[in-house]
């Protein structure tokens, strides 16, 4: 074998051993992007969990507001989300003062999210009020008077 073929076999090993280097390094960053993708779609899952449950809270604060009845577990979805939440008394209402515990889970996929607040109410003597504009002058009020507006 002259040295012509031994030079032309050596360049052909070169040749191979580069081409696996190069697919070793695209494999390499290819699991990388695979990885990337994966932890910024369970970034986005998290957060989208965090915001239904805080979403929840809100519809659990709309709840007390209007009235409704305490305790209570309200279920139900808000984008692509799910979520479950308990509104509880906390104490007897005393002083005009009544205290919530408002425990949140919301849930979009695999990722589950819990948020949980405290809260007092006050029930506000000011709607029993009445305020007029004028000058100090003596006001006088008879049985069975109504006010609106």
């Amino acid at each position: 074998m002259d040295a012509t073929a031994r030079n032309r076999g050596m360049a052909l090993v070169v040749v191979m051993c580069l081409t696996a280097l190069a697919f070793g390094a695209l494999a390499v960053m290819g699991a990388m992007v695979v990885g990337s993708a994966r932890r910024s779609r369970d970034m986005v899952r998290n957060e989208q969990a965090f915001y239904v449950a805080e979403g929840a809270v809100e519809r659990a604060v709309q709840h007390i507001a209007d009235g409704g009845t305490v305790p209570i577990t309200l279920t139900g979805t808000l984008g692509e989300g799910t979520y479950a939440v308990d509104i509880e008394l906390e104490g007897l209402p005393a002083g005009g003062y009544t205290r919530y515990r408002i425990e949140s889970e919301g849930t979009v996929g695999p990722r589950t999210r819990r948020v949980a607040i405290r809260g007092v109410r006050a029930v506000s003597w000011a709607r029993y009020a009445l305020w007029y504009d004028g000058e100090a002058v003596q006001l006088w009020m008879i049985g069975g008077e109504q006010f609106f507006g």
